[in-house]
């Protein structure tokens, strides 16, 4: 009965680990929404080190947006409790923040359009003074605690 137990466990934790994203990747993220018509939902990677333009590439997605084409961007913290699969693992929840990154640009035929990006927390600074200085727009912040999170990664002296 013990080793029927732990099998499950273990089969059930690899199925969680399976559907839950992972991104491990410096930018890599998920595409939350899109006015662009591109699939909601879909991992890509997000290059903000182009010399002229953003890239978003994924298996569904590939998407271009000039740096001045860019008209809006804004960071924010999205907070939630891991109920669900506290509930299945048997573990106390705990609280997930997901970095999230809205771009508003004009696309080729001067309509404006609009991008949500979950991104991974690893290069969030990176990512974001890559495209405030690429762009010449300043990064707007959900909140003080959205502020504070990006400025955990940076340099000592630097600032948005």
């Amino acid at each position: 009965m013990k080793r029927i137990c732990l099998v499950a466990l273990l089969l059930s934790t690899f199925a969680l680990l399976a559907i839950t994203p992972a991104f491990a990747g410096d930018d890599e993220g998920s595409l939350i929404e899109s006015s662009a018509g591109l699939k909601k939902g879909a991992h890509a990677v997000a290059r903000a080190d182009g010399e002229n333009e953003f890239t978003l590439k994924g298996k569904d997605v590939d998407l271009t947006v000039p740096y001045t084409q860019i008209t809006h961007l804004e960071y924010g913290l999205k907070s939630h409790m891991t109920v669900g699969y506290s509930l299945v693992m048997g573990v106390h929840p705990k609280k997930v923040k997901e970095n999230m990154l809205t771009i508003g640009y004009t696309d080729a035929s001067q309509r404006p359009q609009t991008l949500v990006l979950k991104l991974g927390k690893d290069k969030i600074f990176t990512t974001l003074i890559n495209l405030q200085n690429k762009s010449g727009k300043r990064i707007e912040f959900g909140d003080e605690k959205a502020r504070k999170e990006a400025m955990a990664q940076a340099p000592p002296g630097q600032v948005f």
